[in-house]
C-alpha cells in the first residue's frame, strides 16, 4: 500500500518538477520571437524570403540565415570579442533608424547592430545559405513566420 501511494505521488510530482523552469534559466535566457508582421518595413540590407516553412528574414548580400541569441539581454549584445568572430553581428549604418520590428542597438565596440524585436541579429560564420545550422548553444536560427 505504501509503495502504491509513493508511486502515485511520484507520478503527480515528477512531471511538475520537470516542467518547472529553473531560476538560472529565467535569469539569463530570453525567449525568441515567434511572430512577425511581414508587412512592416525592414532594413535595406535584409531580405524577406518566402520559403516552404513560411516567411523568414535573410542577409541580402549572400542570403545568410539570421540568428538570435537567448543569452542576449533585451536591446544588448552579449556576443563580443571572439564570439563576434564566430557569430557575426549584422551591422546597422551609423544613421540607422527604427524600421518596423527592427531597431539599431549600440554594441560595446561602438558600432550599431540590427535587433529584431529587441534581439540582436547575427549570422553564423560556419553557415551556408542553403543549410542553416539551426540551434547552436544559445543561438537560434530566426524562425519562419506565417
Amino acid at each position: 500500500m505504501r509503495e502504491r501511494i509513493v508511486g502515485m505521488i511520484a507520478a503527480v510530482l515528477l512531471p511538475l518538477l520537470l516542467a518547472a523552469p529553473s531560476h538560472a534559466s529565467q535569469h539569463h535566457a530570453v525567449s525568441i520571437p515567434t511572430t512577425a508582421d511581414i508587412n512592416l518595413p525592414y532594413p535595406a540590407d535584409i531580405d524577406l524570403e518566402q520559403e516552404t516553412a513560411g516567411w523568414t528574414y535573410r542577409l541580402n548580400q549572400n542570403q545568410s540565415p539570421l540568428y538570435l541569441s537567448t543569452a542576449d539581454p533585451p536591446g544588448q549584445s552579449a556576443c563580443n570579442g571572439p564570439c563576434a568572430k564566430r557569430w557575426i553581428p549584422v551591422i546597422a549604418p551609423a544613421d540607422a533608424k527604427t524600421l518596423g520590428d527592427w531597431t539599431p542597438i549600440l554594441r560595446k565596440d561602438g558600432r550599431r547592430q540590427w535587433a529584431f524585436k529587441g534581439h540582436p541579429v547575427y549570422t553564423y560564420a560556419q553557415d551556408t545559405s542553403a543549410k542553416p545550422s539551426g540551434v547552436v548553444g544559445s543561438f537560434h536560427v530566426m524562425p519562419h513566420f506565417h
